[in-house]
């Protein structure tokens, strides 16, 4: 209760918070902005003072005044000659009016008189006027400072990119002394480099020549995935460009209706080489070939790039869309184009590629050949405007039946007016190599046909014609999801579809299509492995806001609902921090200005005391950021429900920048105050240094208190130790020179070494930073002291491999007394990138297993070059890299056997923890092994189907170790395509089909139940706690992203406040 109070006024909390910050900012802002002026500006001389009454004047006694107007007028009158009279008794006629002259004018004067001297031998000659520099002398030392400190910044990322450069150049060395198998050893393949356009660059590509077919394939290196391919069935001549002059390793091809393809080799002999291998092959396949030999730059410049031929493509699809739709955002019509323009579009004539591109398919696909086929019709291998503006209206207004004719026509290639089962089996094959979903077994393939023949009712038959097709794909239940099928048009990186989504289509759409159906039918075996789930499911769809303001703020709203716990310490820390710099400047401003300082060098004094202060308090904070095993111990702790120590990384960042804000302003604001301290005398500054004696007149330069003081000396120190962590820190440091950044982060251990004795000099004030610093370093070294404690063992990797998603699992010895639950995590440091570098990941695993596995996302720099180290093909006859293991530590998670029913929900990369656990839950009810966990819903929420492929695996191994059926496993997918294409369609239906009898996924051969959209967990779990009455306790354990264990956590507290069975939920958010 008190967690939920917490949650629901932290929204209002945070509103408060970030007004309050905006307010500090702008009086930080006001006030910073009046202390340049007030530095700047010279202040007024002041107006003359009249003359002030004598003092005797104005003595009164009660009152009476004590003089009278004559004793006023006497005491006026008076003189320094009647003062010396009366003191001394000298006669008046004695003295002189003016006692300080005697000129002889008196007789009897015992005065000597003055020399005999002229006016021109006591006065000396008259000078122009004059000024005193009193800066003079620190003019150069001044601009050389500051010059060396300003120049320390470009020569750091000079050496940074000199560096990163260094690292490319030796990879690039390492890949071409690596051989070339496929170019060395076939005369039909050769590699290079193809230049796409100014805007897209350059792209390795291996260019295939299959003369059986008569095409120049143009493929991806690695994955041999195909980018485009050029046909040349029907052309005569092939010219080819070569450059003359230094540049001998580029070379053009044209073909007409093709894009330009310009290579670029690594050396001549290597263009040469493939010119040998092209010239054969236009021989073999009776193709002429013209070369021309022009200068490199015309080549670039004469080529229809990539990059010319995508704009040109985009206006074709914007226009085929607008003809069909009659109106597109942004999209313009032929009447809108200039004539030439216009008159390219109608000329244009798609390859088979660029047909495949506007898709997003690959050019080889069975689908695309035949849809490219069917839209052919004039058989010149190209589809032309009006070709496929037929082809497109059908997609997009067609009925259920004619776009089934299409497919149906698809696979009907000799218009034979049915398909066989082979040919059947062609468009199953087709669909499921295109969504990437492949099938381990050719029987499951068999089995789905003659499931679909049996519902059309052709069991006995061979073939099927366009009526019986209708009845599988076009029937009543399946009609209106075909029709809304259209095609995946991309155009300028979007979809291009229906102007207006239909709202009953799209519901039916993400409605759940694959699900357990009735047992009616099935064999007894079947039913009972894959009996109906008694759990009811619904899912939800939001609406996305319409207007642009709207969609801000649904973003803005759901930001600080994912984020409320950052956003409160950031805040927090941030009116801190703020109220340090204030209240320092205050200070030095007002309650410090009878010390003189802030009246020598103005309010730049109060700035940079101001900055010095939040100085401390950030690097001092930044050490508590480092203390990982510290924050490990408190993450597991109930504190981790208030404080978000999954992001201390980003707080880290955040005080980082805060510390070089005031850094800059320390620095800047001192090379002002030093140069008014220059022209101040050394008795005049020992009273305004009362911790700084100098015991000499001679006026002090600057570069006695920049270069010969302790407090100075440190102070150009720190700022180039800040350049140089600071310019190594950014993105592109880690992501090319990662050793460099890490070598440079180590450079922390001088910085505070420098920062201890910057403030020992004690020149304005007394060390005060040991009040920041003592505790977050006692922290900091008693954190250190445990990882030093700990044994470091290198433990081999016995396998790596890149699973597709960006995952990247290893699998590695498990050391010996290594003991763990399932659902705990380690740290693991690669030796091979940093030893010292540790970061955190969840075993997936399962405790009786011989080995440890670790299932990696590349999301970040050291993840992704995680990935790189590990790749097995850098490896063929080596050991992979070793890497040291620090763990293992608990979580909520692994006290899911305790409760007779748990509830495991997994989003993201959040499901790793469960798949140790579900691992560990078959071995046990394999073993017959006790505990009171009598049953264990799985719910799996992912953006795609395709996502973590390596976990459909873990599942299918569950499914099939599950004797007891303990498992009952929920899929849900939250992201659909917008464009619900023909190709997806009807998968989909095939999906629904083979599900229905065989009780199982044809993708994934799973029994698990999909759904599409988000769970309502509220339901779920009421709906669980009505199958379990039971059950008095339900744990439910969560992991993923931060609003997806919110919502978990409102439905439990929602659950918990009605009669019946109480929810434990334990989270954690990655």
């Amino acid at each position: 209760m008190i967690i939920m109070l917490i949650m629901s006024i932290m929204p209002i909390m945070i509103i408060i918070s970030i007004i309050i910050i905006i307010i500090v900012v702008v009086v930080v802002v006001v006030i910073f902005v009046a202390i340049v002026v007030v530095v700047v500006t010279p202040p007024p001389s002041p107006p003359p003072s009249p003359p002030i009454p004598m003092f005797f004047s104005r003595v009164s006694v009660g009152f009476f005044r004590l003089f009278t107007d004559d004793d006023i007028e006497e005491i006026e009158r008076t003189t320094l000659k009647d003062v010396i009279a009366a003191v001394t008794k000298i006669p008046l006629d004695r003295l002189h009016d003016d006692v300080f002259k005697c000129n002889g004018t008196l007789r009897n004067c015992d005065c000597m008189d003055p020399f005999n001297l002229t006016s021109g031998d006591v006065l000396e000659n008259c000078t122009g006027l004059m000024h005193y520099d009193y800066f003079s002398g620190s003019e150069v030392s001044f601009a050389v400072s500051f010059l060396i400190l300003a120049l320390a910044i470009p020569a750091t990322i000079g050496i940074m990119l000199l560096m990163a450069k260094q690292r490319d150049k030796k990879l690039a060395e390492e890949a071409r002394r690596r051989p070339n198998k496929k170019s060395s050893d076939s005369d039909n393949t050769f590699s290079a480099v193809e230049w796409l356009g100014n805007q897209s660059g350059d792209r390795s590509v291996t260019v295939e020549l299959v003369a059986a077919r008569k095409k120049i394939m143009i493929q991806s290196p690695g994955n041999k995935n195909m980018l485009r391919m050029i046909d040349l069935r029907k052309q005569t001549a092939v010219t080819f460009y070569l450059a003359q002059d230094r540049m001998v390793n580029v070379m053009a091809i044209k073909v007409p209706q093709e894009t330009d393809l310009v290579l670029k080799f690594d050396k001549g002999p290597d263009r040469n080489a493939g010119i040998q291998k092209l010239e054969s092959f236009l021989r073999e396949i009776g193709v002429n070939r013209q070369e021309q030999h022009v200068p490199t730059a015309n080549i670039y410049k004469d080529a229809e790039t990539f990059d010319d031929r995508k704009a040109l493509l985009e206006k074709f699809f914007r226009t085929v869309t607008l003809h069909v739709f009659g109106d597109t955002k942004g999209g313009e019509g032929l009447g809108d184009l200039d004539a030439e323009t216009s008159e390219k579009i109608r000329e244009i004539k798609l390859t088979r590629s660029e047909f495949a591109e506007s898709m997003g398919l690959q050019p080889s696909s069975i689908f695309v050949r035949n849809m490219f086929l069917l839209c052919d019709r004039s058989k010149d291998n190209f589809v032309s405007f009006d070709e496929f503006m037929k082809m497109f209206v059908t997609m997009a207004r067609g009925n259920a039946k004619e776009k089934a004719k299409m497919l149906f026509d698809m696979y009907d290639i000799k218009r034979k007016g049915f398909l066989s089962k082979a040919d059947f089996a062609k468009m199953i094959r087709s669909m499921l190599d295109m969504a990437e979903a492949a099938i381990d077994s050719e029987d499951r393939v068999n089995q789905l046909i003659q499931t679909m023949f049996q519902q059309a009712g052709l069991r006995d038959k061979t073939s099927m014609t366009f009526d019986d097709f209708c009845k599988v794909f076009a029937s009543e239940e399946h009609e209106h999801i075909l029709k809304d099928a259209t095609i995946g048009l991309a155009v300028g990186g979007k979809s291009a579809g229906a102007k207006k989504p239909q709202q009953k289509s799209l519901m039916d759409r993400r409605k759940t299509v694959l699900m357990r159906y009735q047992d009616q039918g099935k064999p007894r075996d079947v039913a009972k492995r894959n009996r109906a789930s008694r759990v009811t499911v619904r899912t939800t769809q939001t609406e996305y806001p319409a207007t642009p303001n709207a969609r801000r703020l649904h973003v803005f709203l759901r930001f600080v609902e994912n984020h409320r716990l950052q956003i409160f310490w950031v805040v927090l820390y941030t009116l801190l921090m703020f109220g340090i710099f204030i209240e320092r400047a205050y200070y030095y401003s007002v309650e410090r200005e009878h010390a003189g300082l802030r009246r020598l060098a103005g309010y730049g004094v109060s700035v940079t005391r101001g900055a010095a202060s939040s100085m401390m308090f950030t690097y001092a904070s930044l050490v508590v950021t480092m203390s990982r095993n510290t924050l490990t111990f408190f993450r597991e702790t109930f504190l981790h429900r208030f404080i978000p120590f999954d992001s201390m990384h980003a707080m880290h960042k955040y005080i980082a920048f805060w510390a070089l804000l005031f850094t800059v302003m320390h620095v800047f604001g001192h090379g002002v105050n030093l140069y008014h301290i220059s022209t101040q005398a050394s008795g005049d500054l020992n009273c305004y240094f009362r911790e700084y004696f100098r015991a000499t007149h001679v006026l002090a330069s600057f570069h006695y208190w920049a270069w010969t003081t302790i407090t100075g000396l440190t102070g150009i120190i720190l700022t180039i130790i800040v350049i140089v962590m600071y310019v190594f820190a950014i993105e592109y440091s880690r992501r090319n020179v990662f050793q460099a950044f890490w070598a440079t982060h180590s450079l922390y251990i001088p910085l505070y070494f420098f920062l201890t004795l910057h403030g020992a000099g004690r020149l304005v004030q007394d060390p005060i930073w040991g009040y920041f610093f003592i505790g977050p370093v006692v922290i900091f070294v008693l954190d250190k002291l445990v990882s030093v404690s700990r044994n470091k063992l290198e433990i081999s990797v016995k396998s790596a491999t890149l699973l597709p998603s960006g995952v990247t699992q290893l699998v590695f010895k498990k050391p010996l007394n290594f003991e763990y639950k399932s659902g705990q995590w380690v740290r693991i440091a690669c030796l091979k990138l940093a030893s010292g570098e540790y970061h955190p990941f969840t075993l997936t695993s399962a405790p009786h297993e011989e080995t440890l596995s670790l299932h990696i996302r590349a999301v970040g720099p050291w993840t992704n070059n995680i990935r790189r180290v590990y790749d097995p093909s850098l490896y063929p006859d080596q050991p992979l890299p070793k890497l040291y293991l620090d763990g293992p530590f608990g979580e909520g998670h692994q006290d899911w056997y305790r409760f007779p029913v748990a509830v495991l929900v997994g989003g993201g990369i959040g499901v790793t923890p469960f798949a140790s656990i579900l691992k560990d839950l078959v071995l046990k009810s394999k073993l017959k092994f006790k505990f009171p966990c009598q049953k264990v819903y799985f719910l799996w929420v992912t953006r795609t189907q395709k996502s973590f492929e390596w976990l459909t695996d873990i599942i299918r191994e569950v499914e099939q170790g599950d004797e007891r059926q303990l498992v009952d496993v929920h899929i849900f997918i939250t992201q659909f395509q917008q464009k619900f294409d023909l190709r997806t369609t009807m998968l989909y239906i095939c999906e629904r089909h083979f599900q229905r009898i065989e009780g199982q996924s044809l993708f994934t051969g799973l029994r698990a139940t999909t759904h599409f959209g988000r769970p309502q967990f509220e339901e779920l779990l009421l709906s669980l706690s009505h199958i379990h009455k039971e059950a008095n306790q339900l744990g439910v354990f969560s992991c993923g992203p931060p609003q997806m264990t919110l919502n978990v956590e409102k439905a439990c507290n929602a659950l918990n406040r009605i009669e019946g069975a109480s929810f434990h939920h334990h989270f954690e958010n990655f």
